[in-house]
């Protein structure tokens, strides 16, 4: 019999409570600042390779947009954006809708429908502690928008809490509430339980928080305390009955994205396992419906 508290984790889930839809933005692909300034997205964007971490604490905003777009691609970002069309070429001004949570419950209660804050972003309004790799802008104006509607203790008028969680970066693009798991390692199936969670990536969209303190073999590798985004799996740990392929222990491999280098890393399955804190992903797993909070970590 499965049991949730696997693996000190926290899952998310969709609950009923659904928020309206966004209407999709008719912008093209291409889109590039006036003046011959910074692009809002290039061909094929938003991209998880455009997302890195600046001036502000907000790894885990950025974990949550980088999971979003590995798995929806650029189609979920693109829907939040309603983009000046005078043209296509002179992209210099968005407006970007986004759920205040806290104005969402209070309409949850009352019966009201809510279809999200808008916001304006001005190419100007951008300064160098917002964050973006690649030029484009795109990741700084979900940043501003984001302090300007709030409505998320995680995030202030003018900057985002150390210890947020990709949570409330879902919940706010999505228009989708959802809910927290906390997991622990009680029994023998936690590993196999959290490959297939890893697994759901890039299908779903997944995140997951280091321990305190990783070993001294993935120091190197991963910091402590911090949010990454899983992007793939890859190779084959254990089978859909949880028992170890192979005769070697498995040779899974994970893909995750650190925005703070706004890099991938890719380690062993077997080397993460005992690394990982917390994890979030909005698919249903089995879980149960009254799930208990996790603490700040």
């Amino acid at each position: 019999m499965f049991n949730p508290i696997v693996f000190g984790i926290f899952t998310l889930i969709a609950r009923s409570c659904v928020a309206t839809p966004i209407d999709p933005a008719s912008a093209n692909q291409h889109l590039q600042a006036r003046d011959g300034g910074k692009p809002l997205w290039s061909e094929g964007g938003p991209k998880v390779e455009d997302i890195k971490q600046d001036g502000f604490k907000d790894d885990w905003f950025l974990a949550g947009l980088a999971s979003l777009a590995n798995a929806q691609g650029s189609s979920k970002i693109q829907d939040i954006f309603k983009l000046d069309q005078r043209g296509i070429d002179n992209i210099d001004k968005a407006s970007i809708t986004l759920f205040n949570i806290d104005k969402w419950d209070k309409a949850e209660k009352t019966g009201e429908e809510y279809k999200g804050d808008s916001q304006d972003v001005k190419y100007a309004d951008i300064t160098s502690k917002y964050s973006g790799a690649n030029d484009n802008w795109w990741v700084a104006a979900l940043e501003y928008a984001a302090m300007k509607i709030g409505g998320s203790d995680d995030i202030k008028s003018v900057s985002f809490k150390n210890d947020g969680g990709p949570i409330t970066a879902w919940s706010m693009i999505t228009g989708i509430k959802s809910k927290e798991y906390k997991i622990d390692r009680t029994g023998d199936s936690w590993k196999s339980e959290l490959w297939r969670v890893l697994k759901s990536a890039p299908e779903s969209y997944v995140c997951i928080k280091s321990v305190s303190h990783p070993n001294e073999k993935m120091r190197s590798i991963i910091t402590g305390v911090t949010w990454y985004a899983v992007l793939s799996v890859q190779g084959s740990q254990y089978d859909d009955h949880g028992q170890i392929v192979g005769e070697n222990g498995g040779d899974g491999q994970v893909t995750l994205f650190d925005a703070r280098a706004g890099s991938n890393i890719t380690v062993s399955f077997v080397d993460l396992q005992d690394q990982v804190g917390w994890q979030v992903t909005p698919e249903k797993l089995d879980y149960p419906a009254s799930p208990p909070q996790p603490p700040k970590a």
